[in-house]
């Protein structure tokens, strides 16, 4: 946890090329002033659902009855979703949360059933054209689709794809009376 006077950096270990996603997560007013904190987290730490086809690891918050040991002040799910060629998943938001699903890779079709949420591709500005996402729309790496209250995500990778598909699922309550961006 960032709180006051956190200083951060991080570098590349013996040259070796390595990909990551960082997430910072608005800390309520109240919170702000508190002394700042590190979790680490090694891969072998991580909580995994498995199913026909499916990998979820639960990097923070809880899926499936798994729950990560990451202990954060606001209430927040982040998961690491793999499905392969053919198969699919069901990812529920929990009520009150909002977030995103961003694409790392492979290709599918994402969709949540209920619900209105926003596609977008990655910089190109297009997350204020609002889409019912019923029957899913179609995904690719670095997309995103931001979700709301109660969304279930229905993923489904396609079957002639060569790799799985992979994207992230991110959510939390909004802290109240902040700016949301």
């Amino acid at each position: 946890l960032f709180g006051r006077g956190f200083s951060h950096s991080e570098q590349p270990v013996g040259g070796v090329p390595y990909r990551g996603f960082q997430l910072f997560i608005l800390l309520s007013a109240e919170d702000r002033n508190i002394d700042p904190t590190f979790q680490l987290l090694p891969p072998d730490a991580v909580p995994e659902v498995t199913a026909d086809g499916v990998l979820v690891r639960v990097v923070a918050g809880e899926y499936a009855g798994k729950a990560s040991p990451i202990v954060l002040r606001n209430p927040t799910q982040y998961l690491d979703v793999h499905v392969d060629p053919g198969h699919s998943v069901s990812v529920p938001v929990p009520a009150g949360y909002q977030g995103l699903a961003y694409v790392i890779s492979g290709m599918g079709r994402i969709g949540t059933p209920h619900h209105d949420a926003h596609p977008g591709q990655e910089g190109a500005g297009s997350s204020e054209a609002r889409a019912h996402l019923g029957d899913g729309v179609e995904v690719g790496a670095h997309q995103r689709l931001i979700l709301g209250p109660g969304d279930c995500l229905n993923a489904t990778a396609h079957a002639q794809s060569h790799e799985p598909l992979r994207f992230l699922v991110i959510a939390g309550r909004p802290v109240v009376g902040e700016p949301q961006a």
